[in-house]
């Protein structure tokens, strides 16, 4: 079977016309598949114009593409282009037989450290390039950083509606992605209503609620590989095990920034990885947050933002707060939740659910073939 893709806009501020084209030979529609692998086909741009011009403009792909799992992907070539998106990098370092490691940081320095970030180093130029391009786009870029981690810094782009925010990082990675081919430095991915006396409207409590009520299923589309729980630990800051939510806290799965700026507030999601397909995690998200708002759900859970994290808590103190849920710990126990939610299933629908799964499952069965612990951890930084 064959599904159509129509070509959106991507987001820069206003919408694109037919003039836009006067300046560009070719026209790459994107699209995300079920493992996030990003796929594109390229137009020359007078047969785009054509096609803008007809009864139904759009490509036809099969729909058997968005359930495909490659190992290895083709990379063909065409003069004056680069096929950016045959290739995956590596997410961490790994040693090889004689114990080097086969990737390095292009440098050691700590957190938000202006060590990070030297005039003239190679990392420097590289990230002004990316905020150069990021910007020339249209997307807002508030700000980039040195973060914690040798060699790792963070991009920080603007905030968006959804749907918007989901393409705006396709985009984003995009970027970064020509730019470390050039560069050769490597980089990976992995209303006005009632306000209540904790600062939340019963409507924000109520999306919340939904989103932690079902949080346990919705992991298994936004952390969707077994890698992907490595991250889902207490005291690494990357959102604990247990399902809550905290001003400012680095190790709830919710943590609300800005509580107190009205124009600024907004919740982090701390239960996503790069292997997710932003669009699936996004639709897994509002599913749960509809669920809640449809039933005006009570928000049981109460603020964890004292000075001790929820996993530093005594079980007493965890039932005082509401938390009585944890996120699994592994991506098995996450595919059986999403498959006992009867609610959630039926919003993204039962015939989704289990052709997801069944790719997610084929994607996890093509991981984990090697025989050593090293070589199914090449195989996957190599897949994303």
């Amino acid at each position: 079977m064959e599904s159509f893709i129509r070509p959106r806009a991507y987001v820069q501020g206003r919408k694109w016309d037919m003039r836009d084209l006067d300046t560009v030979s070719y026209v790459r529609i994107y699209w995300v598949d079920l493992v996030n692998v990003h796929r594109c086909r390229i137009v020359p741009v007078q047969y785009f114009k054509a096609l803008m011009k007809s009864n139904r403009p759009g490509v036809v792909v099969a729909k058997a593409s968005l359930g495909l799992v490659y190992l290895t992907v083709p990379c063909p070539f065409a003069p004056g282009h680069m096929a950016i998106l045959g290739q995956f990098e590596e997410k961490t370092a790994i040693p090889d037989d004689t114990g080097s490691l086969s990737l390095k940081p292009v440098h050691i320095h700590d957190f938000a450290a202006s060590t990070g970030l030297l005039a003239g180093a190679a990392q420097s130029n590289a990230l002004e390039e990316i905020a150069d391009a990021i910007t020339a786009s249209g997307i807002v870029l508030e700000m980039y950083h040195a973060e914690a981690a040798p060699g790792q810094y963070e991009v920080v782009t603007g905030p968006l509606t959804p749907l918007e925010a989901a393409d705006a990082l396709i985009h984003t990675r995009e970027i970064i992605v020509q730019v470390r081919a050039r560069t050769r430095i490597f980089q990976v991915h992995a209303a006005g209503v009632e306000k209540t006396a904790e600062g939340l409207s019963k409507h924000e409590q109520a999306f919340l609620a939904g989103v932690l009520d079902h949080l346990p299923a919705i992991v298994a589309l936004t952390l969707p590989t077994h890698a992907s729980y490595k991250r889902v630990a207490d005291g690494v800051w990357s959102g604990g095990t247990y399902v809550c939510w905290g001003t400012e806290n680095r190790e709830s799965s919710l943590r609300l920034t800005n509580a107190t700026s009205p124009g600024s507030r907004n919740f982090e999601a701390r239960f996503i990885d790069g292997t997710a397909n932003p669009h699936l995690a996004l639709a897994a998200v509002f599913a749960g947050a509809f669920i809640g708002l449809k039933s005006m759900m009570e928000l049981e859970v109460l603020d964890c933002s004292g000075l001790k994290t929820a996993a530093e808590l005594t079980e007493d103190e965890r039932l005082a707060l509401g938390i009585k849920k944890r996120l699994p710990l592994n991506i098995e126990d996450a595919r059986k939740n999403l498959e006992q939610d009867s609610a959630l299933c039926e919003l993204l629908t039962r015939d989704f659910v289990e052709s997801y799964l069944s790719v997610d499952r084929t994607l996890q069965a093509a991981l984990s073939q090697d025989e050593t612990e090293a070589q199914e951890l090449t195989r996957l930084v190599k897949f994303y």
